[in-house]
């Protein structure tokens, strides 16, 4: 019987597909420490603690102002209500339709984060958001508002998703990201920043009320103003994440450039 030839490579590690032996690709490899310092250190793409800062505040502003359109429009929807003559049965739809189309529609924008870019996606989502915010502010009955409310919804299932895979694809695993997301540092901002936009808005409609006596503001007057803020909030998330400056294979690429991209560092080790 003959002897079996080694594989050209193999005394030296297992062959991968790419040509290069396992031993060569080894010494790539980051050890323990070297991994710990990465998931510790700010992420390349972010040139300073300012830019980072503003990055993580944009994220938060984005979901506040998700929270401020869904949780807390149950605060103003009695006034809402009796401005539009809404009957009782038809009250719980103006609250609960946005969720039903953040819903229906959350899937599908995570898959066009993936194909176009989650920095994209953001800001249609921001830009659809601000639109029918606008619009929602202007509804003279009960349907309008109904159709407003649930188109409100497609933005929130789009820069929802977009803005935690910013996150995803700006942080390395590790104590930064932890800190950043599953820390509590966004849900920690997140209400406060609820609570401070709903506190705006009613110190808004009191300034209003006060500006306009004797007679005071109308209830569709009133309701407008929180709708506005509301435009307000989006337009600076979004005129946020325009100005920071971040790398473009953090924020834009797809899902197919980031594999091209791997596959040609892999290529060039």
């Amino acid at each position: 019987m003959g002897h079996d030839e080694t594989p050209p490579g193999l005394e030296s590690g297992l062959v991968l597909p790419s040509g290069r032996t396992s031993s060569d690709n080894s010494q790539h490899f980051p050890d323990k420490a070297e991994i710990e310092r990465l998931g510790r250190a700010r992420p390349a793409v972010l040139p300073s603690l300012v830019t980072e800062v503003f990055f993580v505040v944009t994220i938060v502003l984005s979901m506040t102002m998700s929270e401020y359109f869904i949780g807390g429009f149950n605060i103003v929807l009695p006034p809402i209500a009796d401005a539009l003559a809404m009957p009782e049965d038809v009250r719980t739809w103006p609250a609960g339709v946005i969720n039903l189309t953040t819903a229906a529609f959350l899937m599908p924008f995570s898959r066009l984060c993936d194909m176009y870019g989650a920095r994209s996606v953001f800001l249609f989502g921001h830009v659809w958001y601000m639109i029918w915010s606008l619009v929602c502010g202007f509804s003279t009955n009960t349907v309008m508002l109904i159709i407003c409310r649930a188109l409100q919804g497609i933005g929130t299932s789009a820069f929802t998703p977009a803005g935690l895979a910013l996150l995803g694809q700006t942080y390395r695993p590790g104590p930064r990201k932890n800190l950043a997301t599953a820390g509590g540092l966004i849900n920690t901002l997140l209400y406060l920043g609820l609570a401070f936009w709903l506190g705006i808005a009613e110190m808004a409609v009191s300034e209003a009320n006060r500006r306009a006596l004797p007679e005071g503001l109308s209830l569709r007057e009133q309701y407008k103003i929180g709708f506005w803020i509301g435009v307000a909030l989006a337009g600076v998330s979004m005129l946020m994440v325009v100005t920071i400056k971040i790398d473009r294979a953090a924020a834009e690429l797809t899902a197919d450039e980031k594999a091209a991209r791997a596959e040609r560092e892999g290529g060039a080790r």
